[in-house]
């Protein structure tokens, strides 16, 4: 800088002259020389260390997805359910279905009853009748279409039917001699037969009249042998067999014998562990490169992609050495709620080596898959522990406390029945958990029983209005001969309202579960307070629960009561170590007490507070330069009034001298 401002106050004086805003800018320059380039340092310091935490942030959020996973008890309850032959029979399996393994012979498949009238006509628009009734019943519902000049072509009978919601479609097909209508029912399976009066007007088809219509595909229920049990289905799945499978029959086979296999979804698990271990060693790594003091393992070309943008960026810190040991520290040691015989992640076949680097040991990892997947869920995710088959943890959250509870169980929660015998004919009401009621006909045989009490519960379920609403039934004959008619759902929300002609009008509602759970202080909470509106059986106690002594440890635990278990059940639950780690990082983010947060927010504070003495520096200078403007400006007024005088005297001396 004294180089320059010499520099142009030679050159300025060597041409008798200043170049003012040169100078000025120069001077005022040196004047904040100093501090600005200490703030320049400082800045870059920060915006260096600022964007390093950043860069931290986003592989420890990555890093986070990873852990989330093993969090999840749902993970280590999915089922897998493999067949013999899929072009036959699949499956679905859901967390609450149990493994085993399952014959199936797949003996039909469901078919959509369709018929098509014997009467040919010479066009669409051709009458068919003007006067008269054209009545049938499909899926349990009657209706009756009273033919006038506006649908009695049959165009106009078939646009009638489709825009009336009768349960069937229409159809109008040319087969080569002329124009008939076809009927097929909305609905699939034996209740979805269409069953035409007598005396239906002439050309329609006429129930005492087979000659009338043909029947060109069959009502047929879908019929599988489970394990040499034959059911039956108004369609080809059939998901209320066996609880939590979901089973779908592709083609008949009489005969053949398919193998349906369930069993934990063990590869899934596996990938889930695989993935996390993949991910930790190479946060490893970014660490590594973060804190890292000596580039000069890299190349210029390296440095210069953005693969290496952060390296070094965070050398020293004592933050990233914090989140690197407490990541670790969440990840060691062992959870002394758990079994001492598997509590830490050695006994998974999980283990650091002296680098730090997390390592599988295959032999013991794929035998705890295989033989010991429970404890791998106990190990890694929010798990609960009970002594009793009919208690069973479902889920916890941030709230909830490791620790031991006690369930006492008063209520089992029941689903809404009725039971009733059954009488032939006639017309019932019905209404499913509070579904909206709808009336539909009673079979009129009662003389198999079992066949009377399926024909009820398929003609409830596939009513188009109690399905939309989500309520289903079953139905099955007592010891008594008497038919029980259930509601699929547990809990108060479970409802059957029932109105049978001959037999008159019936409401059950079910109940929730109820009871205590008891903390290890001591205080007590009520189970139906926090029963579940959509399963009487579950528990979802509220993340702002309080025990009647304060205790608040419980809050976020879910659980099921299947029964009622006649004794005090010991309920313990436990953070794996993935829910280690997930509060931990979540802890560096924490608004106000976070690490990484806290550290964010002061340097970002640093940033701003930078930019203020920016702004002083600058006003500073601007300040400067107009001073000196001002001083070279008078003496360059100075110079010029000696620069005139010494003209003045110059020319008088050489006029003296001539």
């Amino acid at each position: 800088m004294a180089n320059e401002i010499g520099s142009t106050l030679v050159n300025s004086l060597t041409n008798s002259t200043f170049d003012i805003g040169n100078m000025s800018k120069v001077l005022a320059e040196a004047d904040v020389a100093t501090k600005r380039a200490s703030l320049e340092r400082n800045t870059e310091k920060v915006n260096t260390e600022l964007s390093g935490l950043k860069y931290l942030e986003t592989n420890l959020n990555a890093f986070q997805t990873y852990v989330t996973d093993l969090t999840s008890p749902d993970l280590f309850r999915q089922l897998s359910a493999e067949s013999s032959n899929d072009a036959i029979v699949t499956a679905t399996a859901q967390s609450s279905a149990s493994a085993g393994v399952y014959q199936i012979e797949s003996k039909q498949l469901a078919q959509t009853h369709s018929v098509v009238l014997a009467q040919t006509f010479a066009s669409p628009e051709s009458l068919i009748a003007d006067t008269g009734n054209f009545e049938f019943t499909v899926n349990g519902q009657t209706h009756t279409i009273t033919l006038d000049a506006s649908n009695g072509t049959v165009e106009g009978l078939k646009q009638y039917i489709n825009n009336n919601d009768l349960g069937v479609n229409a159809s109008v097909v040319n087969d080569g001699t002329g124009y008939r209508m076809m009927l097929s029912s909305q609905v699939s399976g034996a209740a979805g037969e269409i069953v035409f009066a007598a005396g239906n007007a002439a050309g329609l088809p006429d129930g005492s009249d087979p000659a009338s219509y043909t029947v060109t595909s069959e009502a047929k229920d879908a019929v599988l042998e489970l394990n040499g049990l034959e059911i039956s289905s108004s369609t080809n799945t059939f998901d209320n067999v066996v609880e939590g499978i979901q089973f779908q029959l592709n083609s008949a086979s009489i005969g053949t014998v398919n193998t349906l296999t369930v069993n934990p979804a063990t590869d899934v698990v596996e990938d889930t562990i695989r993935s996390f271990v993949d991910v930790y060693n190479q946060l490893q790594t970014i660490l590594d490169e973060l804190g890292s003091y000596d580039a000069s393992s890299l190349t210029e070309e390296e440095l210069a992609t953005g693969e290496y943008e952060f390296y070094g960026d965070l050398a020293g810190n004592s933050v990233l050495r914090t989140v690197r040991d407490q990541v670790k520290s969440s990840m060691s040691g062992a959870i002394d709620e758990l079994d001492p015989s598997f509590n830490a992640l050695a006994f998974a076949g999980l283990s650091f080596d002296r680098e730090g680097t997390l390592n599988i040991d295959e032999t013991v990892f794929q035998g705890v898959l295989q033989n010991n997947l429970d404890s791998v869920a106990s190990l890694f995710s929010k798990g609960g522990t009970s002594d009793s088959a009919l208690v069973s943890f479902i889920d916890a959250s941030d709230k909830t406390v490791s620790g031991n509870y006690t369930i006492d169980v008063t209520q089992a929660a029941t689903k809404g029945e009725w039971t009733f015998s059954p009488v032939p004919g006639g017309t019932f009401d019905v209404s499913v958990d509070g579904s909206t009621t709808v009336t539909l006909n009673a079979p009129t045989d009662t003389s198999d029983l079992q066949s009377y009490a399926l024909e009820v519960m398929n003609t409830i379920n596939n009513n188009s209005d109690i399905a939309a609403e989500g309520a289903r039934v079953s139905a099955y004959v007592n010891a008594s001969n008497q038919i029980v008619l259930q509601s699929d759902r547990y809990g108060v929300n479970s409802s059957i309202n029932m109105n049978l002609t001959n037999v008159g009008t019936a409401s059950a509602t079910g109940l929730n579960v109820d009871g205590t759970i008891t903390t290890e202080s001591g205080g007590v909470l009520s189970l139906g307070a926090y029963a579940d509106t959509e399963d009487g059986r579950k528990v979802n106690i509220s993340d702002f629960a309080v025990a009647n002594d304060g205790d608040e440890s419980m809050r976020g635990l879910s659980f099921e009561v299947l029964g009622n278990p006649g004794t005090s059940v010991s309920f313990g639950f436990a953070q794996g170590f993935a829910s280690r780690i997930q509060e931990t990082i979540d802890d560096f983010f924490t608004n106000e007490t976070g690490l990484i947060s806290q550290r964010m927010d002061s340097l970002i504070n640093k940033t701003d507070e930078f930019e203020d003495k920016s702004k002083e520096i600058d006003a500073r200078y601007e300040r400067m330069e107009l001073k000196y403007r001002l001083q070279f400006s008078m003496l360059q007024s100075i110079m010029s009034s000696a620069q005139a005088t010494r003209d003045q005297l110059t020319a008088q001396f050489s006029n003296n001298n001539n």
